[in-house]
């Protein structure tokens, strides 16, 4: 397209008179005595006068400047070597030319008269004669200032982000800055703008845009279309000196090959319009280019570090809770939204930590140090902020789940969760226990965008040593003295253990003591149910001792009775009665055998103690045994 200028007639300045002038002319001269010798080319023997590399014209090695001039799309690729003469000079006629300069890197020689009254657009290119040589030739030019989202540098794939385009700001092509960033000294007509999302190198949809006056923010009319990501914004009405129209557009990156992490990618918008150049009025006049500053994408990245005693082997008693913590570090760019953690907690022959649900002490996302808390982003409430579950045996499986905006990992946050646990009543002294933790999904995106991306990882062995997504805490048992603890059920709720109780429950309490490291003898156990309330509360005579189990390996049986081992140091005999009741795997005491695993049920106040049921288990192996 050829730049048009108008004269002898009137034009959208007011006040401005509008003449017929030969546009503006700069004088080039070559080097090394070669202008009286050589042959140039016209302008004007290229139509329109435009020169253009992108369609193929090539470059002539010396042009004289007989017209308006148009020289475009030379970049540093294919450089404009082309030396410059002038068909008119100064003191000849009054022809002054516009040359404009849309794209280009020119290497050729010129020299500038200061006095000749010619004019230079140069715009979107540079080369170092014109810009140092002809500065007073050279044309404040206008400019789009095109901006990614404030403080981003980092972006996800699935989650939209906006662009802001401001037009105009006012350039300064000589030194490559900013002059004027409130608009420009000239009305702009005609404007189109185009974006060309494909030209970024990444795979962009377009989403959105709106266009508002930047001085009270009224809408702007315009025009609009979306050609395969080809974006063309027309129609816009005359922008008046001072004033400026911002455009927002937003985006997406689609999930594509070519949007892997650690890409970048600028945008560029290209505009073109109207204006007066020394009341002469020129149309289409390429505008400075808004580019935006690169843009990473990038993805969440959770890393997990398991703590627990302070050091590795501290020991724990049975019953004593210890206290773990679950560190999650987001080493990505971007944030890691509705993290779920997984602590898959020890359970076996020889002891562990499942029996009892853990109990979550406190959970928060703090800054990279771990330390320092986050505004916005305070101690986590349970049920609101994450979801609490606990899958006990087989399992043995504590899951949190992030669900509010205060539970996101920013890029370098922390989440620190802290609970505690305690031994199962069968962990024997010296066992080394390793539970392992993990952060197994979490998203680019809020649970609003169906667009966002999820990550999944799966809970191995830990990876001990390795940053990735899981870790592992090993803790040994050491147990010392004896173990005895109390506990109460509420029958009639179904709630155990329980802290409430309604006249009319019934409840059951539970006597629990286990030797450790040394035999207890002579014991004797006194309970009294009321010692401790100010006025009677259980019903007289309703206390009854309750029926009890006693799981383990059969020692010995003959027909009178058997002798069980828990395989944690205690056997227990008990007396065979006229009505006890075989069940399980076998139905007759008779088939009951050494080494059948049993439980055995039966009452304190019995003495000697008495089999009123013997339920035979499936077999299972211990340690260093297989099961038949």
């Amino acid at each position: 397209m050829s730049i048009t200028n108008l004269a002898g007639r009137d034009r959208p300045r007011r006040g401005q008179r509008a003449r017929r002038v030969g546009m503006l002319l700069f004088a080039f001269a070559l080097l090394l005595g070669q202008v009286g010798s050589a042959h140039a080319d016209d302008c004007s023997d290229y139509p329109g006068g435009v020169i253009d590399g992108f369609a193929g014209d090539i470059a002539p090695s010396q042009l004289q400047i007989d017209q308006t001039c148009t020289i475009r799309n030379f970049p540093a690729s294919n450089p404009l070597t082309t030396n410059f003469s002038f068909l008119t000079q100064p003191g000849q006629t009054d022809e002054r030319w516009l040359v404009v300069f849309d794209n280009v890197v020119h290497t050729g020689q010129m020299a500038c008269n200061s006095v000749a009254g010619h004019k230079i657009w140069f715009v979107n290119g540079s080369s170092s004669s014109i810009q140092e040589g002809c500065q007073n030739l050279l044309i404040a030019v206008e400019k789009i200032d095109k901006k990614n989202p404030p403080g981003t540098t980092d972006v996800a794939i699935g989650v939209p982000f906006t662009y802001t385009l401001t037009m105009p700001v006012l350039f300064d092509p000589a030194t490559g800055n900013v002059i004027d960033t409130s608009g420009s000294l000239n009305d702009l007509h005609g404007v189109t703008v185009t974006d060309d999302l494909g030209e970024t190198g990444v795979d962009l949809t377009y989403l959105s845009h709106v266009a508002y006056w930047q001085n009270g923010g009224a809408p702007v009319p315009h025009t609009f279309s979306n050609v395969a990501g080809l974006l063309t914004f027309d129609q816009f009405p005359v922008i008046p000196s001072g004033e400026q129209i911002v455009v927002e557009i937003t985006v997406v990156l689609d999930a594509s090959p070519a949007n892997a992490p650690g890409t970048q990618f600028s945008n560029t918008a290209k505009w073109d319009f109207g204006r007066l150049i020394d009341d002469v009025y020129y149309e289409p006049l390429p505008g400075e280019w808004g580019i935006s500053p690169p843009l990473t994408i990038s993805a969440p990245e959770l890393v997990v570090a398991k703590t627990g005693p302070a050091t590795l082997g501290l020991a724990l008693n049975l019953g004593q809770w210890g206290d773990f913590g679950i560190d999650v570090q987001n080493t990505g760019l971007v944030d890691a939204w509705n993290a779920t953690i997984l602590d898959r907690l020890p359970d076996g022959a020889s002891g562990g930590m499942c029996d009892t649900a853990p109990q979550v002490l406190s959970a928060q996302v703090f800054a990279a140090d771990g330390v320092t808390p986050i505004p916005g982003k305070g101690p986590l409430t349970p049920g609101t902020d994450f979801s609490i579950a606990y899958d006990g045996v087989p399992s043995c499986e504590l899951s949190l789940t992030m669900l509010t905006a205060a539970s996101v990992i920013g890029p370098g946050e922390r989440l620190i969760v802290r609970y505690r646990s305690r031994l199962d009543a069968n962990s024997q002294d010296g066992v080394m226990l390793t539970n392992v933790a993990g952060a197994i999904q979490w998203y680019n995106g809020d649970s609003g965008n169906s667009d966002r991306q999820t990550f999944t990882r799966t809970l191995t062995d830990g990876t001990v040593g390795t940053l990735d997504h899981e870790d592992a805490h090993t803790v040994t048992v050491a147990l010392s003295g004896y173990f005895f603890e109390k506990t109460v059920a509420n029958l009639t709720s179904g709630v155990s253990p329980t802290a409430t109780a309604a006249p009319g429950d019934t409840l059951r309490y539970t006597l629990r003591l286990q030797a450790t490291d040394a035999a207890l003898s002579d014991l004797t156990i006194y309970d009294d149910l009321g010692a401790l309330n100010a006025s009677p509360v259980f019903v007289p005579g309703s206390a009854s001792a309750q029926m009890r189990e006693f799981t383990g390996k059969v020692d010995r049986i003959n027909k009178e009775e058997v002798i069980v081992d828990n395989r944690m140091g205690d056997k227990v005999k008990f007396e065979r009665i006229d009505t006890t009741e075989v069940a399980g795997e076998k139905s007759d005491w008779k088939k009951v055998k050494k080494n059948d695993w049993v439980t055995v049920s039966w009452k304190m106040i019995d003495k000697p103690r008495k089999a009123y049921k013997v339920v035979v288990l499936p077999p299972k192996a211990e340690a260093g045994e297989d099961v038949d």
